[in-house]
C-alpha cells in the first residue's frame, strides 16, 4: 500500500526503506510468482483519528497457493537472540468464505519446513480460528469470524512480553483495538526467544500455510504495545475527505523497527 509496493516483482528495498527512523535494511523483498496486485486500501474501517494520519493508497494482494514476502533476516536479528518483547501489528482482509485451509500471515522461521523450525508464527486457521505458535509449542487459539459484517479489513495486534510471570499473560491479542481472551491455550510461551537469523515472512507461515487476501501496514516493535496503543493504531484508520488514511506509526512514543507499508 505504499508508494513504492504496486505492480512490482522482486522489489529491491533499499537500507531503511519502509521503516520509519531508517534503522533497518531487509534486503530483497520478493513475492514468489505472479505479479504484485494492488487493492485499494483499508477504508471501511471507522473511528476517530487517535494518531496522525497519512495517505493509505494501496495493499498487497496474495493467491494463497504461492505468493509471500521474504524480508530477510534483519528485523529478526534486530530483535536478538533472546528477545523478550515484541509487537506485530497489521491489516488483514481475506477473500474467501469460508477459508479452504489455515492461512498463514507472518512468520519467523523456515516456512517450508515444520514449526519446530519456526520460532513464532501466527495464521488465520478455518472454523473462525486464530492460532499463535512458538515453535512447536502451541499457543493460544482465539474465536476470530473474519466474516462477521461481511468480508472485511481487520486490525490484529499480537504482542508478546516474557517478562510476565505466568505464561497466559505473556501474549495477548487486540482484534480492531479491543482485547481478545483466548479461548484455548497450550504449552508453556517462553520467556524468550531466539530470533536470529531466523527470515521473516509475510503471507505465509511453517508448513507452507498460505494467505489468500490483502496485507497491508505491517509493523514489528521492539516492544509489547499496550491497549491504549492498539486502540489508538485502529483509531487513526478512517477516510477523511474522500482520502483513505491510516495510522502515522512514527508518532508513537516508540515507532516500530520495521514499517511494511505495502
Amino acid at each position: 500500500m505504499s508508494d513504492w509496493g504496486k505492480g512490482a516483482k522482486n522489489n529491491t528495498i533499499g537500507y531503511g526503506q519502509g521503516a520509519c527512523d531508517n534503522t533497518i535494511g531487509w534486503g530483497t523483498m520478493q513475492k514468489d510468482n505472479n505479479s504484485w496486485s494492488g487493492d485499494t486500501d483499508i477504508s471501511g474501517c471507522s473511528g476517530a483519528a487517535g494518531l496522525a494520519q497519512i495517505d493509505n493508497l494501496n495493499s498487497m494482494s496474495f493467491d494463497g497457493s504461492s505468493d509471500f514476502i521474504n524480508a530477510g533476516t534483519g528485523v529478526g536479528n534486530a530483535l536478538g537472540s533472546s528477545a523478550t518483547n515484541f509487537s506485530i501489528s497489521g491489516w488483514f482482509k481475506t477473500t474467501i468464505n469460508p477459508l479452504p485451509s489455515n492461512e498463514g500471515m507472518f512468520a519467523f522461521g523456515d516456512h517450508t519446513s515444520s514449526t519446530s523450525n519456526s520460532p513464532f508464527h501466527f495464521y488465520q486457521g478455518t472454523f473462525n480460528v486464530f492460532d499463535v505458535f512458538f515453535g512447536n509449542t502451541k499457543y493460544h487459539r482465539y474465536s476470530v469470524n473474519v466474516y462477521t459484517g461481511g468480508i472485511r479489513w481487520i486490525n490484529y495486534i499480537i504482542c508478546y512480553d516474557g517478562t510476565q510471570s505466568a505464561s497466559p499473560d505473556r501474549l495477548k491479542l487486540y482484534i480492531d483495538g479491543v482485547f481478545l481472551a483466548p479461548n484455548i491455550t497450550s504449552g508453556t510461551i517462553p520467556t524468550s526467544i531466539n530470533l536470529n537469523n531466523n527470515t521473516n515472512t509475510i503471507g505465509v507461515s511453517a508448513t507452507n500455510k498460505y494467505y489468500n487476501g490483502n496485507i497491508d501496514e505491517l509493523a514489528v516493535f521492539n516492544y509489547s504495545l499496550t491497549e491504549a496503543e492498539a486502540l489508538s493504531i485502529y483509531n487513526a484508520t478512517a477516510v477523511v475527505d474522500g482520502v483513505n488514511k491510516t495510522a502515522d506509526l512514527s508518532q508513537l512514543t516508540t515507532p516500530p523497527i520495521a514499517w511494511y507499508r505495502m
